[in-house]
């Protein structure tokens, strides 16, 4: 599939003429039906990288045509066809293509809700009209039925909270108390934190629910926390979860106590300490403690040169030798700190450091399309990413 789309891209920019309906038909005759999907829906994705847009067009319609909805093909032929759009700025037709996804009740819940999210954001950026009244079914029926609770907090963290905060906030206590039964009757580490977890991060991120996590945490894990250390990662993630809350939510003495005892424990592994400590580096540095923030970066980068978690120490890093004017050691912390993720971002705090750092390592003479399209991010992101890099050199100036 993968060379299919590298052949087509190469064709169109030798100048071959695309005749998308011969094409299909003889991918078809080659491939078998099922196969030829994914087969053209590859090319699709090659061809819309490439920028011929009208070519990857005619294929992805092409598959809507052959395909139908109970198939996995159409699914993801109508979201590539509704990113797409979008990305052009054809806000109607990305619209458009959004909703139907979202309507189609043979496409599986998670991913309907996902289109629904995206289809809400163009909805109120360009200002397209709809009522409450008309959504409320299709939404109810996304949400009925369901008592695994990791379903229901993906549904909840998508719902816009400036239609649907009453619907959000019920799924997301539904989801709570589905977690804290299954707690309950739950004893193995790894059991106990495939339910810990999930439920911290959109307690943490999404629903700012510290108070409820700390009180999670103090009856059912404190007790057991040792036990818990079995898992790995997993473990102090959630225990940098716990720590943060206690940060914003509850009290800022028992979260620095925490993240120092993890930093001080010989048995907790470098990658446990980055996990926990990484994060309060930018809670140093936005809360002006800046002599904190430096000297727990430069403690994490030296315990935990290659962690993931050390991405966000060696950002701050990059912003002080900015502040300082060293180019090349600000660069230095800059590939550092994208090496640490990899090229592969997931958390939007993974996204703005990779990015900002992209900004310095590449320099900021390279205009931001230019940028954008070598690192695959858009130009307004980076604009506003720079604007954000621009705030954090202020705040490392004191």
């Amino acid at each position: 599939r993968h060379v299919a789309g590298i052949w087509l891209v190469s064709g169109l920019r030798l100048g071959m003429e695309s005749d998308v309906p011969r094409l299909v038909s003889r991918i078809s005759r080659k491939w078998g039906r099922k196969s030829s999907g994914q087969v053209v829906h590859s090319m699709a994705l090659a061809a819309s990288k490439a920028k011929f847009f009208d070519v990857s067009r005619e294929l992805l319609l092409k598959n809507l045509e052959t395909f139908s909805p109970q198939e996995k093909t159409w699914g993801q032929g109508l979201w590539a066809f509704a990113r797409m759009e979008n990305e052009l700025g054809n806000a109607y037709e990305a619209t458009s293509a959004y909703r139907r996804f979202f309507e189609t009740v043979e496409i599986p819940k998670r991913f309907r809700l996902q289109g629904f999210s995206r289809w809400m954001s163009l909805v109120e950026k360009n200002g397209f009209g709809f009522t409450v009244e008309e959504l409320s079914p299709v939404v109810e029926e996304m949400v009925s039925g369901s008592d695994d609770f990791r379903e229901l907090l993906d549904f909840a963290r998508h719902l816009p909270k400036s239609h649907f905060a009453g619907l959000r906030n019920d799924l997301m206590a539904r989801s709570t108390e589905l977690a804290v039964e299954q707690l309950r009757v739950e004893s193995s580490p790894g059991s106990m934190i495939a339910i810990l977890l999930p439920l911290a991060r959109r307690q943490y991120y999404d629903f700012q629910q510290g108070g409820e996590l700390i009180s999670i945490y103090n009856r059912y894990v404190s007790p057991v926390s040792d036990r818990l250390r079995k898992t790995g990662n997993k473990y102090w993630e959630y225990l940098s979860l716990v720590a943060r809350s206690h940060f914003h939510w509850g009290q800022r003495r028992k979260a620095l106590e925490m993240m120092e005892a993890v930093l001080a424990d010989e048995r907790v592994p470098a990658g446990g300490k980055a996990l926990v400590g990484g994060p309060f580096v930018s809670l140093f540095a936005r809360n002006k403690k800046l002599a904190r923030a430096k000297s727990l970066a430069a403690f994490l980068v030296e315990e935990a040169p290659t962690s993931r978690s050390s991405s966000e120490a060696y950002y701050w890093l990059m912003v002080e030798a900015l502040v300082q004017s060293d180019m090349p050691l600000s660069q230095s912390h800059a590939l550092s700190c994208r090496q640490c993720v990899g090229g592969n971002p997931a958390y939007a705090w993974e996204w703005e450091f990779d990015s900002r750092a992209a900004l310095v390592l590449w320099g900021w003479n390279m205009p931001a399309a230019v940028l954008g399209d070598r690192e695959g991010y858009t130009e307004s992101y980076l604009e506003s990413q720079l604007q954000a890099l621009e705030m954090d050199r202020g705040l490392m100036r004191g």
